[in-house]
């Protein structure tokens, strides 16, 4: 797939952009964080991910995907479920993914926490690349 297929400009559409930036806000954090965290969950906006409305791959106690009637909707529990953790006002990536740590999100997955921090680098990059393809930059 390359950077400027379709999935990438869905998944940084202004839109969805505004949806990160909301969560970001609420969390006081670089929305880049919030980011590379949702690209790793929904494997940049997938189908799956878009048709649930689950940007974050939420879940019922680790069992199947929760279901939204909007991103929103779905980026509001997100929050909610980080805001008493690292993540809320998270400088680094680093206190971002220990913040994620300590919501236990899927800590049954052996290495989750260095894959999800592998995703910074390569969600910055698909960004930037999206964005001249679409002349947006």
């Amino acid at each position: 797939m390359n950077p400027g297929d379709n999935l990438f400009g869905d998944f940084f559409s202004p839109s969805v952009l505004g949806v990160f930036k909301g969560v970001a806000d609420k969390l006081n954090t670089n929305i880049f964080y919030v980011i590379a965290h949702s690209a790793w969950e929904s494997h940049y906006g997938d189908t799956h991910a878009r048709e649930l409305h689950n940007l974050f791959g939420l879940t019922q106690g680790g069992g199947r995907n929760l279901s939204f009637g909007s991103y929103e909707e779905g980026a509001g529990m997100y929050a909610n479920i980080l805001k008493n953790t690292n993540a809320f006002g998270a400088k680094t990536f680093d206190n971002y993914t220990s913040g994620l740590k300590q919501a236990g999100y899927n800590s049954a997955t052996k290495g989750y926490y260095d894959k999800v921090k592998g995703m910074l680098k390569d969600s910055m990059k698909h960004f930037q690349a999206c964005l001249e393809s679409q002349g947006r930059i």
